[in-house]
């Protein structure tokens, strides 16, 4: 699939149809919303991300004299980042190999106990009062009691 420009391409248009509605909350998404990440011929993979939960969905869009199809996958990832990954070197075999045989290890294990725990992270944030006075008549609750 060739890398494209950003801006949309009026034939696959129809395609987006398929694709028009934000799975999470349902917003419509607009053609213009919609970037092209790539193309290899009637196949189109578009980035879109929604102006009103701002999540995202990667859809492969196939148009074509039969008709039109697409597939999407929600993801937290930007235009960006997708155009990035996608120019990546691939992970081979050894990779995937080589990054279990390290969690598997004595460092890996020894690199998680020496990390703070998020309960430890907690703790070390400084504990900011009020600085706005009681109301009148209503007194400050006692620390470790709440009121029902």
């Amino acid at each position: 699939m060739s890398a494209s420009s950003s801006s949309p391409a009026p034939h696959w248009h129809e395609g987006l149809k398929l694709a028009s509605y934000c799975p999470l909350c349902e917003t419509r998404y607009q053609p213009a919303q919609a970037r092209v990440v790539g193309n290899d011929g009637e196949t189109h993979l578009l980035h879109m991300r929604c102006r009103k939960c701002a999540n995202a969905v990667l859809a492969l869009v196939l148009v074509n004299q039969a008709g039109m199809t697409s597939v999407g996958l929600v993801t937290d990832l930007t235009y960006d980042d997708v155009v990035r990954f996608r120019t990546a070197k691939r992970l081979s075999t050894d990779d995937v190999l080589q990054a279990h045989v390290w969690a598997s290890s004595r460092a890996w294990n020894e690199a998680l106990s020496a990390a703070p725990s998020p309960r430890a992270i907690a703790h070390r944030r400084p504990h900011v009062r009020s600085s706005r006075p009681a109301k009148a008549g209503k007194r400050p609750a006692k620390a470790g009691k709440r009121r029902a």
